[in-house]
This record gives C-alpha cells, structure tokens and sequence, in this order.
C-alpha cells in the first residue's frame, strides 16, 4: 500500500536525520502496523504521521479519524483475525499508548528512548 511505503520512508529518513538509524527496524515495524491500523479503522479518511524529538524520547505518533478504541491483547494470539500488529508495536516501543481526540479520532502512539542500547532493537522472541 502506498500509504505505508511513504510512511516508512518519512520514518527512515527520520531517523537519519537525527542520527538514530539503531531504531530504525522498531520504528519501521511500528509505523507499518500502525498506519495498517488506522487505514482499516478510518477507511477513506486521512491519517496523520507525525515524528517528533521530545526530551530524550523519539516519539511516533498515528492519527486517525476513528472513535473506535482498539484494545491492545494482552497476549499474542495468532489465529485471532486482528491485534497482532497493535501487541506487536506495544512490545516494540518503550511506552505505548493510545489516546481518543479532542474532537473524535484517536492518536496511537510509541516511543523510543533516543540512546537505547541496539541490542534491545533485536526481533521479538
């Protein structure tokens, strides 16, 4: 999808501008399963990426026009037909939340620590 291949790219040249290429596969997997998300939740409408510095965090966040809170499962479940690409994103960040609009919409966002370690970037288990 399109939608996805831009946000990626916004995410990676992101991360190289900032000198933070050692976060580029958490980030890159968790704007994919993000703006996946949110595509499916508020089809036909616009989605808002926005990446930003905020005091020693590197911090994503997805906007969508939905009301719908998803719930994030507390445990991987991989026949269920949807929320593994929320519980993967949720283990993938060091904060994760979701936080409903001030005027409808939600914002799904993660964070990084700036100079978190590269071995804690590996592949989940």
């Amino acid at each position: 999808m399109r939608m996805i291949r831009l946000a990626r790219k916004l995410a990676e040249n992101a991360l190289e501008n900032w000198s933070l290429t050692h976060l580029r596969l958490p980030v890159t997997t968790t704007v994919t399963e993000l703006v996946t998300n949110s595509s499916k939740a508020a089809s036909g409408s616009e989605i808002e990426v926005v990446l930003r510095l905020q005091g020693p965090w590197f911090r994503l966040e997805v906007r969508d026009s939905s009301d719908v809170i998803p719930e994030v499962p507390a445990e991987l479940d991989l026949d269920a037909e949807d929320g593994r690409g929320l519980w993967v994103a949720s283990h993938l960040a060091d904060k994760f939340g979701i936080d409903p609009g001030p005027h409808g919409g939600k914002t799904i966002w993660a964070m990084w620590l700036q100079d978190r370690p590269d071995e804690q970037c590996s592949p989940l288990p």
